[in-house]
């Protein structure tokens, strides 16, 4: 899957050569905190932010987005500046391409289809924050554990399970609105069963359907985003989704 990497950085500067030709990851610049809908992080240029940083980061952290900052200063002092002010990580150039690839799929949870190691500790997790009805909300590091689980199970069981990716976007490019996201997930984790499990990445919603099949699948995202639709009268927003079966 091709990463969606938002730069917010000024046309032609040093911070776009180095991220050129990263394999896997499609780069896409936006020269101010409205950035394209779907990335799956968003990396800010610290030398073209400025003082403007804290502000761009807490803007994109609020709509669930993780942020990096990228600079050329690398004294800690700086580092730690730039984490105090709410980057979740610091890219400091000149950085192999490989590695930089590396940080870059750590931020946007990129190997969370990929890999062996299962952390157990996260059903712990979904079992103390998840005692309703619904689906279990899950975080998204969380989420790259259970997913490997399953992909275990089904190794041994004559089990389907569905993964559910959708997109939500906001015609004109703009933000969305924390509230639209928050009513969205809201709807979603109170339509599934309980057993799903939901993990919200950016302004995507993954989503695990057990015992189902592709028609199954289909048939619930279609159900969830009629049922948004029907609590947020705002039409500007557009939902889509992909079905894809979980299996090696």
């Amino acid at each position: 899957m091709i990463k969606k990497v938002a730069l917010i950085d000024g046309r032609n500067s040093m911070v776009s050569r180095y991220a050129e030709g990263l394999e896997g990851i499609s780069f896409e610049l936006a020269e101010d905190a409205a950035v394209p809908a779907n990335c799956d992080c968003v990396l800010i240029s610290q030398e073209y932010a400025g003082e403007r940083f804290a502000g761009m980061a807490k803007k994109l952290r609020e709509q669930s987005y993780p942020v990096a900052a990228v600079t050329f200063g690398g004294s800690c002092e700086n580092q730690e500046a730039l984490l105090e002010a709410g980057a979740d990580d610091v890219l400091v150039l000149p950085m192999s391409g490989k590695l930089l690839e590396r940080r870059i799929n750590a931020l946007s949870g990129g190997t969370a289809l990929l890999g062996d190691d299962i952390d157990f500790s996260a059903f712990d997790r979904i079992a103390d924050t998840n005692k309703g009805a619904g689906s279990f909300i899950v975080q998204e590091n969380d989420f790259t554990n259970i997913y490997r689980f399953v992909l275990r199970v089904l190794e041994r069981l004559d089990k389907h399970a569905q993964l559910v990716i959708f997109n939500i976007t906001c015609r004109g490019n703009s933000l969305i609105e924390p509230e639209v996201l928050h009513t969205f997930i809201t709807v979603a984790q109170r339509c599934l069963r309980r057993g799903d499990i939901s993990s919200v990445h950016g302004t995507q919603l993954f989503v695990m359907l057990m015992g189902t099949d592709s028609d199954g699948a289909q048939r619930a995202a279609k159900r969830i985003i009629e049922t948004f639709y029907a609590h947020c009268d705002d039409d500007a927003y557009d939902i889509t989704f992909e079905v894809r079966e979980i299996k090696e």
